[in-house]
């Protein structure tokens, strides 16, 4: 049988949604925390059984995907900040309930990210302020690398210039 190990285990998946309370469903609500805290919670919940099945003494890394809102509050986007926010608080959970098995485990928050959709979303805004991908995703191959010797439980915020 052959044996499969995990090192790191990256968690990306969400959703966005702006709208305000009066105007949010409880339909959407739940869509939000579905698609950005149950994914989140069910992959960081495989990804510690199989780091532990491998018994790797330096352990694992998560990283999961935050968000700026669920920091600083934008107005309008209730349901998905509720749902980042328990994201966060997931990530700061887990990391110190993983600490003693060297699983690090941290977030990254982005802001507003310099995708197509959301250049479309938002064609007047200035683009140049946004954070890359390429740069989110440099600081998430940090996280999740065995370079990282130290750092967990962190929020770490990618913010561009936004």
């Amino acid at each position: 049988m052959m044996r499969c190990s995990l090192w790191g285990s990256i968690h990306c998946a969400g959703a966005f949604d702006a709208t305000p309370i009066v105007d949010t469903s409880l339909k959407a609500f739940r869509a939000m925390i579905d698609v950005n805290t149950i994914t989140c919670f069910l992959c960081s919940r495989e990804a510690v059984r199989k780091m532990r099945a491998t018994g790797d003494p330096l352990g694992g890394r998560i990283v999961n995907v935050g968000s700026k809102p669920a920091h600083v509050p934008a107005g309008g986007t209730i349901a998905y900040s509720a749902a980042k926010a328990a994201v966060h608080a997931l990530t700061l959970n887990l990391s110190e309930e993983l600490a003693a098995e060297r699983i690090w485990v941290n977030a990254v928050v982005p802001s507003t990210m310099d995708t197509p959709a959301n250049r479309k979303a938002m064609p007047k805004a200035d683009f140049e302020k946004w954070a890359k991908l390429s740069e989110v995703a440099a600081t998430i191959a940090f996280l999740a690398s065995p370079q990282n010797a130290v750092t967990r439980g962190a929020l770490v915020p990618v913010y561009g210039r936004s």
